[in-house]
């Protein structure tokens, strides 16, 4: 992305990557209660063919569950936290050309526009979200292998 790398060449957007960082933090509590009822509708038998079916495939299942409803209930908090925080107006100060207010530019295709930050913002934190999840999976996986707990 040109965008990206022009805006990591401008000093603001060391500020803007921590606002954006602050509201993905703030609003990923808000998915807990979305997992949290994800994970009672399985069942036994779901349970162990995850378990069976690779180091990541609870996180896999969880993301297939749960992407809409995280989506709809992160993407307003982070978007309030990047409006009270003051990261939209930067993010537009950094994308807009100087005088010109960044919604008054001309519809553009989806590739050669600025993204809309809200929208990027809840699908990075959702996607860090799984990572980390993958990652803890995993590691379990391994730690109930290594243990003899989990025979394959």
């Amino acid at each position: 992305l040109d965008i990206a790398r022009e805006l990591h060449a401008d000093p603001q957007a060391g500020m803007l990557d921590v606002l954006i960082n602050s509201a993905a933090e703030q609003a990923i509590p808000g998915a807990t209660p979305i997992l949290q009822a994800a994970i009672a509708g399985i069942t036994p038998g779901e349970a162990r063919g995850l378990l069976e079916a690779g180091r990541t495939a609870g996180t896999d299942y969880l993301k297939e569950q749960t992407a809409t409803a995280l989506r709809t209930a992160l993407g307003p908090q982070i978007a309030a936290a990047l409006e009270a925080s003051g990261a939209l107006q930067s993010y537009a100060a950094l994308v807009a050309p100087p005088g010109i207010a960044l919604e008054t530019l001309p519809e553009a295709p989806a590739h050669a526009g600025p993204p809309d930050l809200e929208d990027y913002v809840t699908e990075q934190a959702i996607d860090g979200l799984f990572k980390v999840l993958a990652l803890e999976e995993a590691r379990i996986c391994e730690e109930l292998e290594r243990t003899g707990l989990l025979q394959r």
